[in-house]
């Protein structure tokens, strides 16, 4: 079933909605006009529901292979897909930008990290190969790595050094943790 219903703080329901997308993942944003629920279908479209009343702002095709909705930031959600990460609009489904990893390898939900030890949080995706990519504010490249393992999980952050900028913590499938400095 895909129905998403808000509960409030008693149990009662406040509204109940069915999705055009079967979602994959969802994730919480705010956005200037309101917060909405960001669901990555398996249809590979981005559907936004507005938390106010269950309403769809927009729905959004950006491929035909299901889409994991990741980490908002300021008026953006950053989606993962295949071979692809998107930096999306929350007020009107735009893309703001497209980065390609050139294959066709999933990649998971996109996390935001301040790694450089200041305040601005940066794009930092990881595909299932585990290759990383690290990325500004304009989808800009600002560096790559690899954990050479699988992974199924989005990076985390965490000062690992105590240098006081975050390092991009990485779980791959065998369980293993690895902290990958950037700096």
């Amino acid at each position: 079933e895909r129905t998403v219903r808000l509960l409030d703080a008693g149990g009662d329901t406040q509204w109940t909605t069915t999705p055009s997308v079967t979602p994959l993942n969802w994730r919480q944003a705010d956005s200037q006009n309101g917060p909405v629920l960001a669901l990555g279908g398996t249809n590979g479209n981005l559907e936004t529901i507005e938390v106010s009343d269950g309403s769809t702002r927009y729905e959004f095709g950006l491929q035909d292979l299901p889409v994991a909705v990741g980490d908002a930031g300021p008026g953006r959600v950053y989606v993962g897909g295949s071979g692809s990460i998107w930096a999306v609009s929350l007020l009107d489904g735009e893309v703001s930008w497209k980065q390609q990893y050139g294959g066709d390898t999933r990649v998971n939900a996109p996390s935001l990290g301040a790694i450089d030890g200041g305040d601005e949080r940066a794009p930092v995706a990881i595909n299932r190969e585990g290759d990383l990519l690290v990325l500004n504010r304009n989808g800009g490249v600002t560096a790559r790595g690899s954990v050479d393992a699988v992974v199924y999980a989005s990076p985390l952050f965490a000062d690992a050094t105590g240098d006081g900028s975050d390092e991009i913590l990485v779980v791959t499938e065998a369980g293993r943790l690895v902290a990958v400095d950037t700096n």
